[in-house]
């Protein structure tokens, strides 16, 4: 393969690399309601989950499930209503997984965190750790360094 070749294939691989990585960039912001929605429900579930265990009531752990479910459901069809089809985990650039990598282990840590506080029998603490970590820390800063990750992944392949 001659030089004039060889660039082409060089271009034609970015091009392929930008177009993956666009995929992950390109998309329109999340609502301002969005992540509060998101945190409510799963605060108000912290709450209700938690007073069922103390009564024994598994009707009120059920019914607690039940609107947690419909409402994620509810707010999951709006996100890909609006986002459209969502890309493969698979073709996730490096950028872009070491962030939700991270996200992931501090989710989990705060879930650790809220379990312990519900044991302790502060539902309402758990309950505030839980809104406040979903709207801010999981929600809007999240979303702040997704974007910062996009970009970071964008411009590596546009080289």
């Amino acid at each position: 393969m001659d030089d004039a070749g060889v660039g082409r294939a060089a271009d034609d691989l970015r091009a392929v690399g930008l177009s993956a990585a666009r995929v992950w960039a390109d998309y329109p912001p999340t609502p301002w309601w969005w992540w509060p929605a998101f945190a409510a429900l799963w605060a108000g579930f912290v709450v209700a989950a938690t007073r069922a265990v103390e009564l024994s009531n598994v009707w009120l752990f059920d019914a607690a499930a039940v609107v947690l479910a419909v409402g994620e459901l509810a707010l999951l069809y709006h996100h890909r209503r609006v986002r459209g089809a969502w890309p493969r985990l698979a073709t996730m650039p490096p950028e872009i997984r070491t962030l939700v990598g991270r996200q992931f282990v501090l989710t989990a840590g705060v879930a650790v965190v809220v379990v312990l506080l519900c044991l302790a029998g502060w539902s309402l603490v758990a309950a505030g750790l839980t809104f406040a970590y979903l709207a801010l820390g999981g929600g809007i800063v999240y979303e702040r360094a997704y974007r910062r990750a996009a970009d970071a992944a964008v411009a590596r392949v546009s080289v």
